[in-house]
């Protein structure tokens, strides 16, 4: 079975505004989101300042759901967001990771792994995620530079991938 990811929209929750056109606007006049900290008491912590969400509504967000592809370590705003939009059906998770990773008990990267998958499971199954143990196929290209490698990548894409293929993004 063929599984295609497409993007339909794109939104921003960040100490500067709480929508895409706004953070660019806010971006572009230089105008920053860090100030002093309010949501609580800093009296015990040397920083005073901090990127602070304000005016944040989750019920307000403009989309169904959330799809989040590729994130290993969270830090604790990534983690109460998630949880969040977890809890109220928006969100679905796409987790980085290999099974070799969820098997080592004390690997640091598996108790990452293995938190971040009980906490917000996958769709996918498991069995998608066994390639370390599997033969690589690898092809080194040397580029000096991002515009070398921005030149080569639509060459290498006509040479390399199916019709089909192509429909994919490339990061």
């Amino acid at each position: 079975m063929e599984r295609r990811v497409v993007i339909t929209g794109m939104g921003t929750v960040n100490p500067l505004a709480n929508d895409i056109e706004s953070t660019w606007e806010k971006m572009l006049e230089g105008k920053s989101g860090i100030g002093k900290i309010t949501s609580f008491n800093t009296d015990e912590y040397r920083c005073k300042i901090g990127g602070e969400l304000k005016n944040f509504d989750l019920a307000a967000l403009p989309y169904d759901t959330y799809v989040f592809v590729g994130f290993n370590v969270l830090n604790k705003v990534e983690r109460d967001l998630f949880i969040h939009l977890r809890d109220a059906g928006k969100a679905i998770f796409y987790w980085d990771y290999d099974e070799f990773y969820t098997q080592k008990a004390h690997h640091e990267a598996g108790v990452f792994i293995n938190r971040n998958l009980k906490e917000f499971p996958s769709p996918l199954p498991a069995s998608l995620f066994c390639n370390l143990d599997k033969p690589k196929q690898i092809q080194y290209i040397s580029s000096s530079t991002e515009n070398a490698q921005a030149r080569y990548l639509p060459q290498w894409i006509r040479d390399n991938l199916t019709e089909q293929e192509k429909e994919t993004a490339v990061v």
